[in-house]
């Protein structure tokens, strides 16, 4: 944000350029109706089904930053907030800024490199809460 300032005048141009990236986060639960279509299920052809699902890829991509929160939420107790902190920053903002045709465009990437998640993930594997079996 330092460099946007000195160098353009706008530390938030990163958020003001959005509109010419065309992202915004309003249609990412729209994927769901893809998958409850009856044409989908009344002819459930390959290529179909391989249509509806890349068009669905928006309910997988919820369905991460879903798990994610989830799994921080449960890390309030156990994890210390600044690292709470530290994911939430690195999955909410790109949340944001998907593109109209893919809303959360790379919610997963983001999730990986959110490593307090998989500390969590550990924690609760440890106390046997997660992978019960």
């Amino acid at each position: 944000m330092g460099y946007l300032w000195i160098k353009f005048g706008d530390p938030l141009l990163f958020y003001s350029s959005k509109k010419y990236w065309k992202r915004a986060w309003d249609t990412a639960v729209e994927g769901s109706n893809i998958l409850s279509d009856p044409g989908l299920w009344a002819h459930p052809d390959v290529q179909s089904l391989a249509d509806h699902l890349e068009r669905a890829n928006s309910v997988y991509n919820l369905a991460f930053l879903i798990f994610a929160v989830v799994v921080l939420l449960a890390g309030l107790r156990e994890l210390p907030i600044s690292l709470i902190i530290y994911s939430l920053l690195l999955i909410v903002p790109p949340a944001l800024y998907g593109t109209p045709d893919i809303p959360l465009m790379g919610i997963p990437r983001y999730v990986l490199v959110a490593f307090p998640i998989f500390i969590m993930l550990g924690l609760l594997a440890r106390k046997k809460l997660l992978f019960a079996g």
